[in-house]
């Protein structure tokens, strides 16, 4: 979801659209930048693509972050992370009608075709949550 600091929002004349959303500085991880097109969806399942330049980039979500509670700009981050950030009012979500698009989640392991029991399940366990 796309976050900003409190701070940041309340600074703001206006409030952040899709439309001009590529005018607040975008901070972004590295993986963020190799594809600066972001696919995102509403809630009646159109898709948007929004392009984003990022104005700093970082290696991590920490650092991501730190940035965005330093009232430095807008970032796209996933709601697993940015949750407790919102419940304690240090940040809030910025176009709250869009969401990333499912991603896939693709598992390594070394069994090749003879994959233990306990890794089976934990698969199945992983499908099922995710």
């Amino acid at each position: 979801m796309f976050v900003a600091s409190s701070a940041y929002v309340s600074s703001l004349n206006k409030q952040i659209t899709q439309q001009g959303i590529h005018t607040h500085p975008f901070i972004a991880t590295s993986w963020q930048t190799t594809n600066l097109n972001h696919l995102l969806v509403d809630k009646n399942q159109v898709h948007h693509d929004i392009y984003l330049q990022p104005t700093f980039e970082v290696n991590s979500a920490n650092t991501v972050m730190e940035l965005v509670l330093l009232d430095l700009g807008i970032a796209l981050l996933p709601d697993i992370y940015v949750d407790g950030f919102i419940r304690a009012g240090k940040i809030q979500r910025v176009l709250n009608h869009l969401q990333t698009d499912v991603n896939n989640i693709y598992y390594v392991h070394a069994y090749k075709n003879t994959v233990p029991l306990k890794i089976k399940w934990f698969l199945e366990f992983l499908v099922k949550r995710l």
